[in-house]
């Protein structure tokens, strides 16, 4: 469901807040790293106040004019947020927006947060109150409205917007303006008279804070501290009262400030040692102050700009752009962060970085990314050199997105788009791409039957992760990645001509009657290789690929050379047959193919693939063979004539016994050795040649068993009173009779 972003930034400023009070001294005075990790792992109050106010759906606001009396929101016990107004009777409001319509009133507003948050939106609201315009306490969060403008004037000795001296953290989001006035005494946001204030985060707006006489534009009141200043965004202007720090304090410490974003002006009230930035009159002291992003401009007439009574800090914690101004206004120093992008050598900095090459392109600092300027396109070449963790982004709705060569020597990701208009290629010239990161570059200009361009003259991508084009591809096309590799042209050629060195799986896709390759192609990947299309192949291709490769194309008039080491497949979408296939099996495995996707299987090793496949289908299969052994005789598989001793599942083998000594001895049937599980007829049994079996998934061990015939003995019989009939005759007392012994069964085999 949808989440209250800016509810979820105030239960992370005020735990975070409670979590920065519980430190030591030598712990915050390093605290700028601290609280930023404190404030993201505060995000999971959120959850709190989203639910104890019933906004895990965005309930819509509901609106209060400040005019009707003054407002006090606060968290109840049960951890709601309610709101009361003058005497009425309290509503629970979790969704609040208050306003005066833009006319002045002496009424204020109180918040009161706890632990919890609690959340208020400020829509043209104007005070002029002779206590505190806004106070707040705990954690809140006060949102400035759309483009309206609120300005909050306080009396002496408070602050325009006030903030409790306590744990809590205020933090400031939005798009409108707000214009914050301290009275004599008091910060325009922060502390009031003798008060410090802390946990203070400027996440966006446009906001001026003007401290009164002896008070600090952004932090502490008079004779007080401003510390834990976080501004991530925003056009800030901070002007310090008399003797006070633009941010920072009065006659007290500027710490753990720091800067990460947006435009910041910040200016010291004058004398001894005051910093625009740090520490206020005579005794504040300016420490842990970064700047890591945004335009800082601090000016000052007292010496320190930022620091305090020790003087300037270093400047190696600046890695923002800062400007120093003098009491006048003049620049006397300067610091640039560079951004170490170079763009067809000009330096992208913090300074130039929204108007590069005379406002074509635009570097956005939050999300790393250089970018096309309002969807325009870049005219003539482009080069481009970026960090590893630097983007590139460019997009234009035009006749081309680059009208020129594109080179980018290192970057993270990149991708161009062209949005629409003729058939012109998105980049007219030449793509030469080194990157860390994905390779996305598409053309949705054209139509069906002017074809859609991507490249003029040829993609070069190395040390990608993965390639995604979409549009065809004029020249050759080189390709270096590390991940998958998609080429796709829904209205004309994929490619020109194409070299894979390196990826995992390669898949390229054609709709239109034009060319899927159109000058071949040698693809090398450790994946998959899935070439399909209603279009042709033209020239020679040759893959090598570690896994299964499918080709289904229109039909080939050159040779297709395949080595791999899966399963592999070709279909020609025509009448037309494949023609010349050159396969070899990766891994030396035997196997099977199929020239028709209904019929049998031809065992390789027995029947090669012929080099001119006379049919529109080629399926090739890696399979598992078994070995066969025959004892006391010998096995054939299929038709084959080489001595085979092994065969696939399902494949037909003739077994024949072998009698060595046929005068002696007879055959007396087959026998399994192994496996167990395999059985054979009788028929099969006691059939001595040709007997046929299907191999089973294992292999077989059979034996022809072969025995000597029963033997012939003469025998002395004796008969005593009486006679011996032999056959039809008579022998007389004493003859021998012959008689038979049992057979005597491989005795000789």
């Amino acid at each position: 469901m949808k989440r209250n972003i800016l509810a979820r930034r105030a239960a992370s400023a005020a735990l975070a807040a409670c979590m920065m009070f519980s430190l030591s001294a030598p712990a915050l005075a390093a605290s700028t790293d601290a609280l930023l990790q404190q404030s993201t792992a505060a995000k999971s109050a959120v959850s709190v106040l989203d639910e104890e106010n019933g906004m895990m759906e965005e309930e819509p606001a509901y609106q209060m004019n400040l005019k009707d009396g003054s407002i006090r929101v606060y968290i109840g016990a049960d951890g709601k947020q309610y709101v009361r107004q003058g005497e009425n009777a309290p509503q629970q409001r979790g969704n609040l927006s208050i306003t005066t319509n833009g006319s002045p009133t002496e009424n204020t507003i109180t918040i009161e947060g706890g632990t919890t948050g609690a959340k208020v939106t400020l829509s043209n609201v104007k005070i002029n109150a002779s206590g505190a315009a806004v106070s707040v306490s705990g954690n809140v969060e006060l949102i400035i409205a759309g483009t309206n403008t609120n300005t909050l004037r306080s009396g002496p000795k408070h602050a325009g917007v006030e903030k409790a001296d306590d744990n809590g953290t205020l933090t400031i989001s939005g798009f409108g303006t707000l214009n914050a006035y301290g009275g004599e005494s008091g910060a325009g946001i922060g502390g009031a008279w003798h008060k410090n204030a802390s946990n203070i985060v400027i996440e966006g707006g446009t906001i001026e804070a003007n401290g009164g006489n002896w008070g600090a534009g952004i932090g502490g009141g008079h004779g007080a501290a401003g510390q834990n200043i976080t501004i991530n965004g925003g056009d800030v202007k901070a002007y310090g009262g008399s003797e006070a720090a633009g941010i920072g304090g009065l006659k007290g410490n500027g710490k753990d400030i720091t800067i990460n974003g947006g435009t910041i002006h910040a200016e010291s009230g004058g004398g001894e040692k005051v910093a625009a930035i740090g520490g206020g009159r005579v005794n504040g002291v300016g420490k842990n102050i970064q700047i890591t992003g945004g335009n800082v401009t601090v000016k000052s007439g007292t010496g320190v700009w930022i620091g305090g009574k020790d003087g300037e800090i270093g400047k190696d914690s600046l890695t923002g752009t800062v400007t120093y101004l003098n009491g006048s206004g003049n620049v006397v120093d300067e610091i640039v962060q560079d951004f170490d992008i170079i763009i067809n050598g000009q330096s992208v900095n913090s300074k130039n970085y929204n108007n590069i090459l005379g406002g074509t392109l635009y570097y956005d600092i939050e999300e790393k990314t250089l970018k096309l300027k309002d969807g325009k396109s870049f005219e003539g070449a482009l080069t481009i050199t970026a960090p590893a963790d630097v983007s590139i982004d460019l997009e234009a709705d035009a006749s081309h997105v680059v009208k020129g060569n594109l080179t980018v020597n290192s970057a993270k990701d990149v991708k161009v788009t062209k949005l629409g208009g003729n058939a012109a290629a998105a980049i007219e010239g030449k793509a030469e791409i080194t990157c860390s990161g994905d390779v996305i570059l598409k053309s949705f200009g054209g139509s069906h039957g002017d074809g859609r361009n991507l490249i003029g003259n040829g993609l070069t991508v190395h040390r990608a992760n993965t390639v995604t084009t979409e549009g065809g591809i004029g020249g050759e096309t080189i390709i270096n990645c590390t991940g998958d590799i998609k080429l796709g042209n829904e209205w004309g050629t994929t490619v020109s001509k194409l070299m894979v060195n390196s990826a995992d799986n390669v898949t390229m896709t054609s709709g239109s009657w034009y060319s899927l390759i159109d000058q071949g192609a040698v693809i090398k990947c450790s994946g998959t290789v899935i070439i399909s299309g209603m279009s042709p192949i033209k020239g020679d291709v040759t893959i090598d690929a570690g896994k299964d490769v499918s080709l289904e194309y229109e039909y080939n008039d050159k040779v297709i050379n395949i080595k791999a080491a899966g399963k592999v497949e070709l279909n020609s979408d025509s009448y037309r047959n494949l023609g010349k296939v050159i396969f070899t099996q990766a891994k030396k495995k035997p196997y099977v193919y199929f020239t028709d996707q209904s019929s049998e299987y031809k065992d390789s090793r027995i029947t090669p693939i012929p080099e001119t496949i006379e049919s529109n289908y080629l399926r090739i299969e890696p399979r598992e063979t078994y070995s066969i052994t025959v004892k006391n005789g010998t096995a054939q598989v299929g038709d084959d004539t080489t001595g085979l001793t092994s065969a696939f599942e399902g494949e037909t083998v003739t077994v024949s016994g072998n009698n060595k000594n046929p005068s002696v001895t007879k055959f007396g049937g087959w026998k399994v050795i192994s496996p167990e599980s395999f059985e054979l007829t009788e028929a099969q049994k006691n059939s001595e040649k040709n007997m046929t079996f299907t191999m089973p998934a294992s292999p077989v061990e059979l034996k022809a068993s072969y025995s000597f015939p029963a033997p012939v003995v003469d025998m002395q019989v004796t008969v005593k009173g009486g006679t011996i009939r032999v056959g039809g005759g008579q022998k007389p007392d004493g003859h021998g009779v012959r008689t038979a012994g049992p057979d005597r069964h491989d005795r000789s085999q």
